[in-house]
C-alpha cells in the first residue's frame, strides 16, 4: 500500500508575497520560500487533500513534460524535506 500525504494545517500557512510563494510555521516563527517548481508540487497536495507519490510525480510529469523516474527522486527528497519541517503529515 502506498503512503498516503497531507498538509499539516495547523502548523503551517502560505501565500504569495509579490513573485514569491512562501510556507509559513506559525509555532515556530519561520517560512520557507519555494521555486515555481516546488510552488506547483505544493499546490498539487492542497488541491489533492491525500495523496500519493505516485500521483505527485503522476501530475506534475504532464506539468512539466519529464521523465518519471527523475522526477519521482526529485518529488520524493521534495516530500521528505515537508516531512522534516512539519509542513507535510503520513495519514
Amino acid at each position: 500500500m502506498d503512503i498516503m500525504y497531507k498538509i499539516s494545517n495547523s502548523d503551517f500557512g502560505w501565500n504569495n508575497y509579490g513573485d514569491q510563494f512562501v510556507l509559513y510555521n506559525h509555532k515556530k516563527e519561520c517560512y520557507y520560500v519555494l521555486n515555481e517548481t516546488a510552488k506547483d508540487l505544493w499546490d498539487i497536495i492542497v488541491a489533492e487533500a491525500e495523496c500519493t507519490v505516485d500521483v505527485i510525480v503522476r501530475k506534475m510529469a504532464d506539468i512539466y513534460d519529464t521523465d518519471v523516474t527523475d522526477l519521482r527522486k526529485d518529488v520524493l527528497v521534495f516530500v521528505e524535506r515537508l516531512l522534516e519541517i512539519g509542513a507535510l503529515s503520513k495519514c
